[in-house]
């Protein structure tokens, strides 16, 4: 696999991060990429912790832990788009949904690019 994609959602939270092939070596290369998903229902612990948690895990580029939603892929042969959804208020039906963010692979580079 040239840049293999992982797609989780066990911390229900956002992260998006590179896998390094050794994460005791800052120069260690990319050898893919993950897209971790938050969930609409569950509870938020904040973003207090965030800026600390991203210092800690420098392969990672975007986390939050606040909102709410889901993720929507776009696969295609030259790249992967993965869009965050989010929800306004989760107890309301009519709540409104924005993009929290947005990130791209190209096809053969564990690359995550902020779109």
């Amino acid at each position: 696999m040239a840049n293999p994609v992982l797609l989780g959602g066990d911390v229900h939270e956002n992260w998006v991060g590179h896998v390094k092939a050794d994460y005791a070596d800052a120069a260690s290369p990319s050898i893919g990429v993950e897209f971790c998903g938050t969930s609409i229902t569950s509870r938020t612990a904040g973003n207090a912790k965030i800026p600390e948690w991203l210092a800690e895990n420098p392969h990672f580029v975007f986390a939050d832990s606040e909102r709410r939603g889901y993720g929507v892929v776009e696969l295609t042969p030259r790249r992967l788009t993965t869009t965050l959804r989010v929800v306004s208020d989760v107890t309301r039906v009519d709540s409104g949904i924005e993009t929290l963010a947005q990130f791209s692979v190209q096809a053969g580079r564990a690359v995550i690019e902020k779109t």
